[in-house]
């Protein structure tokens, strides 16, 4: 279970919510507009979720009252519906086969590629195997997520192409998953 939360953290802090916000923070600006470093620098550092990563390593150890626990326990049952509803949202908007051809090439990157490098590199430069080495292998080929919707509308990139590759990792991923399984456990 360690190896899952390791890799669950080190996705979520450096993938989409730092390389991800680089990328679409350096698309997202005109080219006329001055495009430098430190722009994507900046919008890393006023991510939320990076913050609130930093404060809860920091007070890990501090015990909240319950009141703010039961509240943030909540929060999230409601933010993962606000996710669900925004991508229903863009699925509905999707102009048929012409906008979920775009998502073909990133789902087959995320769901099949991605997941046999990782299988590869933790069979042979990290000595993984079992379930530990299958959960990473999993866990890489997952579906992509409202990280990437979010950061489109965030920065008005292109919504059909992300919402396109949720559905199409999402359904790559039950052809994929027997042979994942077959693969690496």
């Amino acid at each position: 279970m360690s190896w899952a939360v390791l890799y669950s953290i080190i996705h979520n802090v450096t993938g989409p919510y730092g390389l991800g916000v680089v990328v679409a923070s350096y698309f997202s600006h005109s080219q006329k507009a001055s495009n430098r470093w430190w722009m994507q620098l900046r919008e890393v550092l006023t991510v939320p979720s990076v913050w609130a990563f930093v404060f809860g390593c920091l007070t890990s150890g501090v015990p909240l009252p319950k009141v703010i626990e039961s509240g943030l326990q909540d929060s999230v049952s409601i933010i993962i519906a606000l996710a669900f509803l925004l991508t229903g949202i863009r699925l509905a908007q999707l102009q048929g086969w012409k906008s979920i051809k775009l998502g073909f090439v990133p789902a087959i990157i995320k769901a099949c590629i991605i997941p046999l490098l990782v299988g590869i590199a933790t069979t042979f430069l990290l000595g993984l195997s079992g379930d530990r080495r299958l959960a990473m292998v999993l866990m890489s080929g997952m579906p992509s997520a409202f990280a990437g919707l979010i950061l489109a509308e965030e920065y008005n990139l292109d919504r059909d192409l992300i919402a396109s590759s949720i559905i199409l990792s999402t359904l790559l991923l039950l052809l994929m998953l027997p042979v994942w399984i077959l693969l690496f456990s």
